[in-house]
């Protein structure tokens, strides 16, 4: 899937790298529109199965949601739409999950473009974990948002009820997935390059606005215990 509220003008190269696979004619790209005038419509008519899913006003968490439930494929592979997708992309993610105990996997993430200071702040804050060299196989830490799959399955079924009430929240699908005994793994031959331009400022209210989303929704699901103190 590729997800925006407002596409910035690297969705036609996301796209274009998903349309470059060599399984494309196997594939389903799902390009979900928050934006109030349907502008993603536009970008998914350009490519050859491409399907577009309008959600106006939508957040990207319930812009992700709507394509998991629409989605008919057996994984769900997220790619930003400020990312371009290595030609082998989707041959490294059916390899990853070739292996059953393998629920979700993300990959490398480099930087590419420009390097002025707001791009290598977003990058570097955002997915500097994830430059290569990276170590490969099952990991106790995060996952690229803009780089990782899943079993459809786990999505729908193991975290149906935080899907129905949050909508895509990586950190506590990725909780659920341990606790049930499925692995994340790191697979460094995954590989998405970075083609954001942020200015300093931009990039500060991003990460401003995502803070406020992320703690209102632990606020939510916490405890009564914890919501006192």
């Amino acid at each position: 899937m590729v997800a925006a509220r407002e596409p910035p003008d690297t969705t036609g190269q996301s796209l274009a790298s998903l349309a470059r696979q060599a399984r494309a004619s196997e594939i389903e790209v799902l390009v979900v529109d928050g934006s109030n005038d349907g502008k993603m419509a536009s970008f998914a008519q350009r490519f050859p199965g491409c399907r577009h899913i309008a959600l106006p006003g939508g957040n990207l968490p319930a812009l992700k949601a709507e394509a998991i439930r629409q989605a008919r494929g057996e994984f769900i592979a997220v790619l930003d739409p400020s990312d371009e997708a290595a030609p082998n992309w989707i041959d490294e993610i059916l390899a990853a999950f070739a292996e059953s105990s393998v629920w979700a996997v993300g990959g490398s993430v480099t930087l590419s473009g420009s390097r002025n200071s707001g791009n290598v702040a977003a990058y570097l804050f955002e997915y500097g974990a994830f430059n290569p060299p990276i170590g490969a196989g099952p990991t106790t830490g995060d996952l690229p948002g803009n780089n990782v799959a899943y079993r459809h399955i786990v999505l729908t079924e193991i975290c149906a009820d935080i899907l129905a009430a949050e909508g895509f929240n990586k950190p506590f699908f990725h909780e659920r997935i341990r606790i049930r005994g499925g692995l994340l793994v790191i697979r460094p031959t995954m590989r998405v390059s970075h083609l954001t331009h942020y200015a300093l400022v931009d990039f500060g209210v991003r990460r401003f606005h995502y803070g406020r989303f992320f703690g209102a929704v632990r606020i939510r699901r916490a405890s009564p215990t914890i919501k006192i103190i």
